[in-house]
């Protein structure tokens, strides 16, 4: 059972352990408020490493306890490109969390350094939003027009008007709504399908990863433009 509402995690592979501590430590000086889950190959990580964790309020999991959440999910998913699949995890995580009792779940990328206090009366979705992102540009200049309406069509998605693409380095989740919403499931049928289905019939993805624009499609369930 949590103390706090609010969970942080990072989840990757062991190439990630010392920028992800410096990471998380920067948060934790600003946020103690803010439970802090590190998701990695444990078998992998140094004693040093476990010792500095613990030390500064840190909790290290190993990231097979997210393949109990849904055990042919990450089986799904191939390296994508320089990332290794390990990123796929960040989107099992926010159940897991779930499970745990928090409210609110927060997914950051191991590349950052937090410089002051979250202000969390921003940061935070309301349920109908579910999700807080840092937008970029509109769906409907990252695919075509036909692959636009088939992709609603097919899995029952109805975009808010004006939805946009998400960079995922930052993203805040209501984790109550992402779980009643089945999310996480949506997430890999939608990648599944653009990554696969989208290709029979000559349909494009422009300048945007599949995993982000998959990410973004969610708001096509949620029918409400995630919070900015």
């Amino acid at each position: 059972e949590s103390c706090n509402n609010i969970a942080l995690y990072i989840a990757g592979d062991e190439n990630i352990i010392y920028p992800a501590l410096v990471a998380m430590t920067s948060i934790k000086k600003y946020n103690s408020n803010i439970d802090l889950f590190l998701f990695l190959p444990l078998q992998s990580i140094g004693d040093g490493e476990i010792t500095y964790a613990s030390n500064n309020g840190i909790k290290l999991v190993d990231i097979s306890a997210l393949d109990q959440i849904s055990p042919k999910y990450i089986s799904k998913f191939q390296d994508m490109g320089r990332w290794p699949r390990h990123i796929f995890y960040n989107w099992l995580a926010p159940t897991y969390l779930g499970l745990l009792g928090y409210k609110f779940a927060i997914k950051a990328d191991y590349d950052m350094l937090c410089v002051g206090v979250f202000e969390i009366e921003k940061i935070l979705p309301s349920p109908d939003q579910v999700i807080t992102v840092l937008p970029k540009g509109f769906i409907q200049s990252k695919l075509d027009d036909k692959s636009f309406q088939k992709i609603q069509q097919d899995l029952n998605l109805e975009f808010p008007k004006l939805a946009r693409s998400a960079n995922v380095g930052f993203v805040v989740y209501d984790l109550n709504r992402w779980t009643e919403l089945k999310m996480q499931d949506l997430f890999m049928q939608i990648y599944s399908y653009l990554s696969s289905t989208i290709l029979t019939w000559d349909g494009r993805i422009v300048s945007e990863t599949i995993e982000q624009l998959a990410f973004s499609c969610l708001q096509g369930q949620t029918r409400t433009l995630f919070k900015k």
